[in-house]
Order: structure tokens, then sequence, then C-alpha cells
């Protein structure tokens, strides 16, 4: 083999290499969302983390999860390349910030938590709300619903970092409601050892919310985010998606009894 030969060779293989080991490094952001993202006392589980260990079983990259507030996970993957986001709703007004990878087969009901003693319409509208306050994480997607229905930031609704924080508001009556999914809430009231009939659930008649899905940064590498697009769809198909669902959803339903 000449020399020249030799050296393309070698440059080839260099590239290579690098490039492979550049896709199979990935950074992986959430927050702490049950039934979704759940930080455990020494590990992190939930609905969407197994379903990422389905794609990662495929998919073989290396990958460090990291739980953080919402707004700062949001933050760290709409800035930095090869970041995985999950779970995140995947709103029209954020559809070109990200590379989109798959949808959860599941939708929560939306709608308004009180606490119990707390009288509202069965049937709930902008007036229902207009003098009442909550409080949301920063960057939530619901809070482009409550937008759509006249609620004003800095007058009616609070950012905190984290959902409990919105909990614990609530509960000591320095808030008047939370916007939340039915599912969603009840299991992190649960992990949070907070007795269900405490609280009230009223549904909130807004247009159909968002899907939960999992992204990539816009700016990730083509070949990673076409892999892992790959690898939804195979575990969709194969049913593996689904029964992953179905099981957290049975876990769920034996946990909250409306």
């Amino acid at each position: 083999m000449s020399y020249t030969l030799k050296l393309v060779f070698c440059l080839l293989f260099f590239s290579i290499s690098s490039h492979a080991k550049q896709q199979n490094q990935i950074s992986v952001v959430t927050e702490h969302f049950p039934p979704y993202q759940i930080n455990a006392v020494d590990r992190i589980e939930g609905m969407a983390v197994d379903i990422f260990f389905a794609l990662n079983k495929l998919n073989g990259d290396t990958y460090e999860i990291n739980l953080f507030p919402w707004a700062r996970a949001y933050e760290k993957a709409i800035t930095t390349p090869n970041t995985l986001i999950f779970t995140i709703a995947r709103t029209k007004s954020r559809q070109p910030l990200f590379k989109w990878i798959g949808d959860l087969p599941f939708e929560d009901q939306l709608g308004i938590w009180t606490v119990a003693d707390l009288h509202l319409s069965s049937n709930i509208s902008s007036m229902d709300l207009s003098n009442l306050t909550t409080a949301i994480p920063r960057y939530d997607s619901n809070i482009a619903l409550l937008r759509e229905i006249g609620i004003e930031e800095g007058k009616q609704l609070i950012y905190v970092n984290q959902f409990e924080q919105a909990i614990e508001m609530l509960l000591h009556r320095r808030i008047d409601y939370i916007a939340a999914g039915k599912i969603s809430m009840c299991f992190q009231l649960n992990k949070l050892n907070k007795k269900l009939a405490a609280f009230k659930f009223t549904p909130l008649n807004v247009r159909k919310s968002a899907p939960l899905s999992f992204a990539f940064n816009a700016q990730s590498n083509k070949e990673l985010v076409s892999k892992y697009r790959l690898a939804f769809r195979e575990i969709k198909d194969n049913g593996t998606l689904d029964k992953i669902t179905n099981n957290w959803l049975k876990l769920i339903s034996n946990q909250c009894k409306f």
C-alpha cells in the first residue's frame, strides 16, 4: 500500500470514528413530572423514561440523564446540540424550535385543580378565572392555554421553578387554582403524600392540548435525529410503546381514584 493510500485510509478512518463518537454521545434533560419522569430515591423512572430506555436499547448510545427544573431543562435543550428533551408538549410555536422524535400515545385531560372547598362552575370559562390567581412553571406549555382565556402574567399568573411549589402555594391559599392534567396532577399528589380528597378537579373547556413528545435540539446531528425517529417508529410498530404506556396507566388507575 502506497504512502498516499495509507494516508487517505487513515484520514477516512479518523473521520468515521470521530463522526460515530459524536453520534453516540447524547445529553438527556428532563424534569420531575410524574408519571412521565419521577425522581426516585436512587434512580429516575416513569412512563417516558421507560420509552427512552427502549429507544436507547435499539441505538446503544451512551447518555447522561439530567433532572432539572423545567425552565433549565428547556433552556439547555434549545441551546445545546445533540440534547434530547422529554416530555415536551409539541405546540405550534415550538414546532420549528426542535427536531421532533415521536409523541406519547396518551392524552391527559386538562382541568382546574382547587382545594376541595372552593366551588367553581362545572363549565369553567375565562370569566370564572378572571379574578383568581394561579402558578405555573416557566416555559410550561399550559401557559399558552391560560393566555388564550385571558389570564395575564404578573397579575393572575405567577411563575415558579417547579410544579411542587405551585401545589404548596395552593395548599397554603396563596393561589386559587392550578391548571394541570387530571392524571399527572393526581400522580404528583400521590408522590408528595398529599390526600387527593383535599383537592377538586374541574375540566377546563379549551382547545385540545398539544401531545407530549421527545425532541432533539434543532442543531443536532441529522443522522442522530434520524436514528431516534426510526427507533421510535420501531417501538411503535412492534407494540413496545403501547405496552409501556398501558403498564403505567394500570399503575396510575390503581393510585388515582376519583
